[in-house]
């Protein structure tokens, strides 16, 4: 087999016991093409209501980015928890200031930090027993359970870590008992981009893994090789879709040979060495030691590919940016609009990148018996025989994705034709570059995945209900002094005179009754002084 072969084809090396190769394509202009149509539509957008006026772009930009932020501003940047705060210290003040108010309690005093500190109806849960049969204490130990089942509830709703949620996917199919050997019917390649988009690759058609492993075996050697290519999109698309001149709705050069990699010692047990330093490379190599001490190789390179072409869906929760290589989406691929453009021609500077990679995910540590935690998962999804493992991802399929984010991150601003176009090496400034598409738009909805999820919508809920009940409780009241503030309530105690009642408590702090004696908050006139005094049992 030529090593030189420019159709993906992995070059094999003579001694080993197994081969994987993760071939990665980016598609060269993946967008869904359609002859003579222009990537800057020129209608009028506008987002509207059957049942209502039409709302201007400019209009429903800003409010929808508003609607969209405010729930989890309110919580992650903590302004629903002081809106909670705010309202125990207006309620508390004012009763203690009220001679017929009853009073307040040290217990109830502590309320406001249970929002922010949970872990304190722990420490202190002598405080729940006088405070949290209270209307105001259902109130805060509410807020404090919305608090922590919040990020929860919203990331539940959302998308998961790419590498995870693809070993999740596979689960979920064992779960399911839905496992195949087939290639096309196994999780595919997925990634997030900006944290906001799931991306979604796709598995190219490859010789059966059994045929290879026979056609690559010797008298002396049994091989198992399998060998797959992720398509992943073009990431430029996600900034075109999203740039401001296309108006559209939102939420190579050189072929290096190659040589035979060079390892300096065989790994032990689960462990795994690198190879990607060298001159003139194209690929990086990991060898990888089975539980059985079996060692397979496994060869990671980038290339680009005509035959696919890239869709990116964008609502308010997020955007998918996913490959079509399928032969129903060959109308759309890059190869329709380019019919010169090649396969498998090899980008010899993603090396560089995949080594920083493998590095940093301590793909090395067998070097010196580092028994890394990733090299241990990846040895177990090596395959015992010459066909995919129905209920279990390869070491090839694994390594494909968990690389694929390198892929991604080194097609930002890249160009969207196979080859480079300007006649100086770099650009002084950003250049925009168009490429054919086709623009749709229709109506969003939101909402989980799945129906278990449905449950979380109690919490964004009574995210909300509390709120309100806060701005219904302050609008028609003048604010006061918030005496329950610590700097307010430790300058109130100082001027204040010595109590019997928390006789004891100055050392360790009130317990017991003491947490259930009312205060109230007294002035004298004529001084235009505040004082603190108890007011007997509770």
């Amino acid at each position: 087999m030529d090593p030189n072969a420019q159709d993906g084809t992995p070059a094999l090396s003579e001694g080993t016991s197994s081969l994987c190769t993760a071939d990665w394509t980016s598609p060269d202009d993946q967008s869904p093409i359609s002859p003579g149509t222009s990537v800057s539509p020129t209608y009028h957008r506008r987002s509207f209501s059957r049942l209502g006026p039409v709302i201007e772009e400019d209009t429903a930009y800003p409010g929808a980015g508003i609607g969209e932020t405010t729930p989890d501003l309110a919580v992650d940047h903590g302004l629903g928890i002081k809106y909670i705060k705010s309202l125990s210290g207006q309620a508390l003040s004012r009763r203690a200031l009220l001679v017929k108010g009853g009073g307040i309690t040290i217990a109830e005093m502590s309320m406001r930090s249970w929002v922010l500190q949970p872990g304190t109806m722990i420490t202190h849960w002598q405080t729940l027993r006088y405070a949290a049969i209270t209307f105001l204490g259902v109130l805060a130990l509410l807020a404090t359970i919305i608090a922590m089942l919040y990020t929860t509830a919203s990331d539940a709703l959302g998308i998961y870590h790419n590498y995870m949620q693809y070993l999740g996917s596979w689960s979920q199919q064992i779960a399911r008992n839905n496992g195949s050997d087939e290639l096309a019917k196994r999780p595919g390649p997925i990634a997030m981009l900006y944290d906001n988009t799931t991306v979604v690759g796709s598995w190219l058609p490859a010789e059966a893994m059994a045929e290879v492993s026979q056609k690559h075996s010797t008298p002396h050697f049994s091989r198992v090789v399998n060998n797959v290519t992720a398509a992943m999109p073009h990431a430029g698309v996600f900034a075109a879709a999203r740039d401001p001149i296309n108006r559209i709705m939102q939420p190579q050069d050189f072929k290096y040979g190659r040589r035979h990699p060079v390892f300096p010692k065989l790994p032990s047990k689960y462990n795994s060495v690198l190879n990607g330093s060298g001159a003139f490379i194209d690929s990086i190599y990991l060898l990888t030691t089975s539980a059985d001490d079996t060692y397979t190789l496994c060869s990671l390179r980038a290339s680009l590919t005509k035959d696919c072409s890239t869709k990116y869906n964008a609502s308010m929760g997020g955007g998918v940016l996913s490959t079509h290589c399928s032969k129903d989406d060959k109308i759309f691929s890059y190869g329709k609009s380019e019919p010169l453009a090649t396969n498998g021609v090899i980008n010899s500077d993603w090396a560089n990148v995949a080594t920083d990679w493998a590095l940093a995910l301590s793909l090395n540590a067998g070097i010196n018996e580092g028994n890394a935690s990733n090299a241990r998962m990846l040895s177990q999804f090596i395959p015992s025989k010459p066909t995919l493992e129905a209920s279990l991802p390869s070491i090839t399929e694994a390594l494909a994705v968990l690389s694929g984010c390198t892929l991604l991150i080194s097609a930002i601003d890249s160009p969207f034709k196979h080859f480079w176009n300007h006649s100086s090496v770099t650009l002084a400034e950003p250049e925009l570059e168009s490429f054919e598409a086709i623009v749709r738009t229709q109506d969003y909805s939101s909402g989980g995945t799945d129906p278990w999820q449905n449950v979380f919508h109690l919490v964004l809920f009574s995210t909300f209900g509390l709120n309100f009940i806060c701005l219904i409780y302050k609008l028609p009241k003048r604010m006061i002094t918030d005496f329950i503030d610590p700097q307010n309530m430790f300058s109130l105690s100082m001027n204040s005179s010595a109590s019997q009642a928390l006789e004891g408590a100055c050392g360790g702090g009130p317990e017991k009754e003491q947490l259930g004696l009312s205060w109230f908050i007294n002035c004298d006139a004529e001084r235009h002084h505040f004082f603190i005094h108890e007011g007997g049992g509770k």
